[in-house]
């Protein structure tokens, strides 16, 4: 039995979700363990999305790393969805793993999201998840990962509480320029060593995410998380003078010390076109604790 989707169906699907990154469509296949998105949209997309972009080196935009990782959570999501949906669930993901970046994914082509659902235990459905650029030539891989999602109800994400940093008098990070400004995701570096980097982020109430991330329960994606040990991995890097890519594991942590996300094995490089940061890999992106607007965390990444 095949299902095919269009955006209408798929705000039906997924009701914590808004403008963020919701595919243009979604084929279900093979009894529901087989989904298939395509997505194209450019900067100035009507619904929002083209905010998900990062300078290419050659003066065009491309996506940025992190929100491919999302439009493939939410190629397997709407394989779940109605099953939760009867528990009274939403899916929450927890963990994404074995991220390679191919090459880079150009704002205004297709983008084919191919998920597969490979286990389901104690809770827990993983996808087996690639992206594909659809060109003159055929399909070209992008990414390729896996993504563990679990399933929690809304009012208990909602009763997660706001837990502000205080105040910190670190080193200020100048905002990027190749995404966007909004997507710095740290503000401050509070220490660093020969090996290692701890800055500061603080979540915005009023950030654009805010409105589209969980409307009714306001989350920080989990996907800029990750963005933010990368951006702390960049500083790492500018201040030990590292040429070609950097290898790092991170972990985001609140004032009391739990942990919010670990990260293992993030190589980063800056030496292609532009000198524009890429992702190219992560070993794992587990998902601890969720942040809300008004929280603030400290980002610590260690040379691997």
């Amino acid at each position: 039995m095949t299902t095919v989707l269009n955006v209408i169906d798929l705000e039906g699907y997924l009701p914590h979700r808004g403008i963020n990154l919701l595919p243009d469509e979604m084929t279900i296949e093979e009894e529901g363990v087989h989904g298939i998105t395509k997505t194209c949209f450019t900067a100035d997309d009507v619904r929002g999305r083209g905010i998900f972009w990062r300078d290419d080196g050659t003066g065009g935009q491309c996506w940025y790393e992190p929100f491919i990782a999302e439009l493939m959570a939410l190629t397997g999501v709407p394989l779940l969805a109605k099953e939760l949906a009867a528990e009274g669930k939403i899916s929450v993901f927890s963990m994404i793993s074995n991220i390679t970046v191919h090459a880079d994914a150009p704002l205004g082509k297709d983008i084919i999201g191919e998920t597969r659902l490979v286990r389901r235990r104690r809770g827990f459905a993983t996808f087996a998840s690639q992206a594909f650029i659809r060109g003159e030539n055929g399909n070209e891989l992008v990414f390729e990962g896996e993504v563990m999602s679990g399933a929690a109800a809304l009012a208990d994400v909602a009763a997660a509480p706001v837990r502000p940093l205080a105040a910190t008098n670190g080193e200020a990070v100048e905002q990027a320029v190749w995404k966007e400004p909004a997507f710095t995701f740290c503000h401050e570096i509070t220490e660093h060593d020969d090996a290692s980097l701890t800055a500061v982020y603080r979540y915005p109430e009023d950030h654009p995410l805010v409105p589209g991330h969980f409307p009714d329960a306001p989350l920080m994606m989990g996907v800029t998380q990750w963005a933010a040990v990368a951006d702390a991995a960049l500083q790492l890097k500018k201040k030990l003078g590292i040429a070609g890519p950097i290898t790092v594991n991170g972990r985001a942590y609140r004032e009391d010390g739990s942990e919010v996300v670990n990260v293992r094995d993030l190589t980063l490089d800056d030496s292609g076109a532009g000198g524009i940061p890429r992702i190219l890999s992560t070993k794992r992106i587990a998902f601890r604790e969720p942040i809300r607007p008004g929280d603030g965390v400290f980002i610590e990444v260690k040379l691997a």
